[in-house]
């Protein structure tokens, strides 16, 4: 048997083929020809990695490597989509609640936008690569909808806006472009509440914290195809594809001054990204073309991502009309890394990545 000569050859401390695959997620260069359980055996291994002879076959060592690559890809692409529905929060640059025209009268504002982001993506059918270096731009137009339920409090002559609240509801479109291989457009509604802890006055700036609550539909991708080598010198084509539906929670805190004629605001946002992922492991024969017939294996898992961001922004006023301009910066993801039950290693996390916002409102 394959595993057995390898295994007599390399030994185990040299046989760490999972940790190679599926810690590197990426099976080699893009354009890599067969990939055998023997070509992967001769290469180094932290000791702790599972070796290939813990599977029953190469069957199930490759139906596990693809699973692995699905799940890990599912983190990476839910950290971007996460971000993206997050961007900017509800009403980008707006450091001060919207408050009350009159006593019991709310100040209605209404604010529509584009939100962007530049992530790293998983690889997919047709990119041309097996690894998850590749970088995207993806686009949300979204627009908002604020009103001022409660004036807040006035403890002085020129602090005002304290404890002031804002109801919020939000609508996105994702994504607007995206490369090939993501599939599935979709709507982002998000509920949500705006407190003031100051309003902007002559002498202060304006502080509010802002928590948000957001879902979206279903989207996906589908993984490149690869011949694998299996027992008895089968080749297989295998690839993944992925389904998820992220929710996430948001609180930022932003506050901002007006200087003369333009409004600028710094803040920073936390994104608690969640949602399961249905990863589907395709296998068909690589002989007679793509016409045979695919068998599938699914499963599901959970994949836990949190983001922060940091950002800057700026606004013009004119009268009762506002543009904006916020600008993010997002370090690598953290959140709890999934062993997997096979012991390994933990998943790799998005990367950092930009984000921005750009609006127009109205208040009334």
């Amino acid at each position: 048997m394959v595993i057995a000569a390898a295994v007599r050859r390399a030994g185990v401390a040299r046989f760490a083929v999972a940790a190679l695959g599926l810690g590197a997620l990426g099976l080699g260069a893009p354009g890599a020809g067969t990939l055998g359980v023997e070509s992967l055996a001769a290469q180094e291994a932290p000791p702790s990695t599972p070796v290939l002879a813990t599977w029953p076959s190469e069957s199930a060592w490759a139906q596990d490597f693809f699973r692995f690559r699905g799940r890990s890809g599912a983190r990476v692409l839910q950290g971007g989509l996460g971000l993206l529905m997050a961007a900017g929060g509800p009403l980008p640059a707006s450091p001060s609640t919207a408050g009350q025209r009159l006593h019991g009268s709310p100040r209605i504002v209404a604010d529509g936008g584009l939100a962007v982001v530049r992530v790293n993506l998983p690889a997919l059918e047709g990119s041309g690569a097996t690894d998850h270096d590749r970088t995207s731009v993806l686009l949300a137009p979204r627009v908002t909808v604020a009103a001022g339920v409660f004036e807040g409090f006035s403890p002085a002559p020129t602090v005002g806006g304290v404890g002031s609240v804002d109801v919020v509801a939000e609508l996105r479109y994702l994504p607007l472009l995206a490369p090939n291989g993501l599939d599935g457009a979709s709507i982002a509604w998000g509920l949500g509440a705006r407190v003031g802890v100051l309003r902007e006055s002559f002498t202060l700036p304006g502080v509010t914290l802002v928590g948000m609550h957001r879902r979206t539909g279903s989207t996906g991708y589908r993984g490149p195809e690869q011949p694998m080598t299996l027992e008895g010198g089968e080749t297989v084509i295998m690839h993944e594809v992925v389904e998820l539906s992220p929710s996430v929670t948001s609180l930022r805190a932003v506050v901002g001054k007006d200087l003369l004629a333009v409004g600028v605001n710094a803040g920073v946002q936390r994104d608690w990204i969640r949602g399961d992922a249905l990863v589907d492991v395709r296998q068909r024969s690589a002989t007679g073309g793509s016409g045979n017939p695919m068998s599938t294996t699914a499963s599901t898992t959970s994949v836990p991502v949190d983001r922060t961001t940091w950002f800057v922004g700026a606004n013009r006023t004119w009268v009762v009309t506002q543009a904006t301009l916020e600008l993010g910066w997002s370090p690598a993801a953290g959140g709890p890394a999934d062993p997997g039950t096979l012991g390994f290693p933990a998943y790799r996390g998005p990367e950092g990545a930009f984000s921005g916002a750009i609006s127009f409102r109205i208040t009334y």
